[in-house]
């Protein structure tokens, strides 16, 4: 009877899905025009709920073409899913206007992204353009260039039933960095700790689990050679932001998709104005647990510009400092917070200090970014690096440093609670020399994520210092073969080879 209740809610549930396709309700973008009509419901937020949607003017044709490398051929005739559909429900004001700040950052990185193009020469895609005032076009060019460049492009905005609704109309990227983590590190132990029985029936000891899951620990979950490509690419991406004169503010796994396939390997992009530079060898990181995507062939899309801000915060007043840790607390992840995003870490400027020195630079850095003084001003690009390291922790290991500890009988990651006293403890923390994960990645990986996740904003590195040393390290990389593509190139690395035992 209960497979019986099963199955009659899964057909429900189809007929309802097939049903909003063909008849569900239809919205107009204002500012891009595109039509569409809403379909079933993904997901749920906080805040918003995503939908599928579909084309209604066959605008949409290109972009299915621009986006069908995120899934395979097969898939995307069968879903025929051309857009997702985001609706924040706007209860005052505020939200509203949160709404129309979250628009004007996107079609900011379009437009910088636009502004690169010409300064690097791009010939851009003829007919594109606006159909609104300012905003990026559609087309099948401009949605695979913000894909590119590892940002998500908003394709338009509109507000509905007397602007009690907004809803944000974006590319459909199926995959999801956070399941993708999930499906290689967090499945396989609880595979492993739901076990109680050996070969032969009888019950494992503690000290059999332990070794069992060691065991399990003994290959990473993708090579290090994906990773580094990954980080390259979301450092990419935030120094797009940066230069459209935005901080992200909340960039977490969470925040990342997976574009899987398209322009994005590292023959297409290798300048260094901000465009992503792909994502490289680890071909062989099929061969890790969960195996069978194409980690080779994927970049990363990072996304959800809603915590978006000013690249700097004046600290001139006590009350500057209260507002600036009252609104991360609204607006940025805790596990992912900086120390000097919480209360008591930030001081206000010395007397005498006048205010409207705060947002004057004081100088230009090697990379030609506006260096500001640290006591009358909060950077916030530093807040992004300090994200940025954590978002590589995760990918590493499975969870945000300021959420993890590890076992010390098996080095196994364990979540626990974040909060101010974890991120002022040790910054990243380590699995036990003797643990298998400990022996994943590379000292020149460790250092870095040292580096990086610096509690002293003033000497932690700047996002083109970290991608530089990123670069840095992938340069001194061993490979075995070189071929004419992705495919034909192997890392020693990524096929989990011994090279003591070699």
């Amino acid at each position: 009877m209960d497979l019986l209740l099963r199955l009659l809610r899964a057909l429900w549930k189809m007929i309802i899905s097939l049903w909003q396709r063909r008849f569900g309700p239809v919205l107009t973008m204002d500012d891009s025009g595109i039509r569409v009509r809403v379909g079933p419901q993904i997901a749920e937020g906080g805040f918003s709920v995503i939908f599928h949607a579909t084309d209604l003017d066959g605008t949409a044709t290109a972009t299915d073409t621009a986006i069908a490398a995120s899934t395979s051929a097969a898939g995307a005739a069968r879903t025929q899913q051309k857009y997702v559909l985001k609706r924040i429900r706007c209860h005052d004001g505020e939200t509203r206007s949160g709404c129309i700040h979250e628009s004007k950052v996107h079609y900011a990185i379009m437009r910088q992204q636009q502004e690169n193009q010409r300064h690097s020469s791009v010939i851009l895609a003829a007919g594109g353009g606006a159909r609104g005032a300012g905003i990026a076009s559609s087309t099948v060019e401009s949605i695979r260039d913000s894909l590119s460049d590892h940002v998500m492009p908003l394709l338009g905005m509109t507000f509905a039933k007397n602007n009690t609704l907004c809803y944000m109309l974006f590319p459909y990227l199926p995959h999801s960095l956070r399941n993708e983590v999930d499906r290689r590190i967090f499945e396989p132990m609880e595979e492993v700790n739901n076990s109680n029985k050996n070969k032969n029936g009888s019950t494992m000891t503690q000290t059999q689990k332990n070794q069992k899951i060691k065991d399990s620990l003994r290959m990473p979950p993708w090579s290090e050679t994906t990773v580094l490509r990954w980080f390259e690419q979301l450092c990419d991406s935030v120094i797009l932001i940066h230069a459209s004169g935005y901080t992200h503010r909340d960039i977490k796994l969470e925040n990342i998709l997976l574009h899987m396939g398209g322009p994005l390997s590292s023959t297409d992009t290798t300048s260094d104005n901000g465009s992503g530079s792909g994502s490289g060898s680890g071909s062989g990181s099929n061969m890790y647990r969960g195996g069978g995507s194409h980690d080779s062939r994927s970049g990363v899309v990072l996304m959800d510009y809603g915590s978006a801000g000013a690249l700097t915060r004046s600290l001139a007043t006590r009350r500057d400092v209260l507002e600036i840790a009252d609104e991360a607390s609204q607006r940025t992840t805790i596990s992912y917070r900086p120390p000097e995003l919480f209360m008591g870490e930030l001081r206000d400027a010395p007397s005498g200090t006048a205010a409207a020195t705060a947002s004057t630079p004081k100088d230009v850095d090697v990379d030609g970014d506006e260096v500001f003084d640290h006591e009358s001003v909060l950077d916030y690009r530093k807040v992004d690096v300090w994200m940025l390291g954590c978002t590589l922790f995760a990918i590493l290991f499975g969870a945000s440093p300021g959420e993890s500890e590890f076992s010390r009988s098996t080095g196994q990651l364990l979540i626990v609670d974040p909060g101010h006293n974890k991120m002022l403890g040790q910054m990243p923390p380590w699995p036990s020399d003797e643990a298998p994960s400990s022996r994943w990645y590379s000292a020149d990986l460790k250092e870095l994520l040292t580096w990086i996740l610096n509690k002293d904003r003033t000497s932690r590195p700047t996002v083109k210092q970290t991608r530089r040393r990123v670069r840095e390290i992938l340069s001194q990389k061993p490979s075995l073969f070189f071929g004419d593509g992705d495919d034909a190139r192997m890392d020693v690395e990524s096929h989990g080879m011994d090279m003591a035992f070699a």
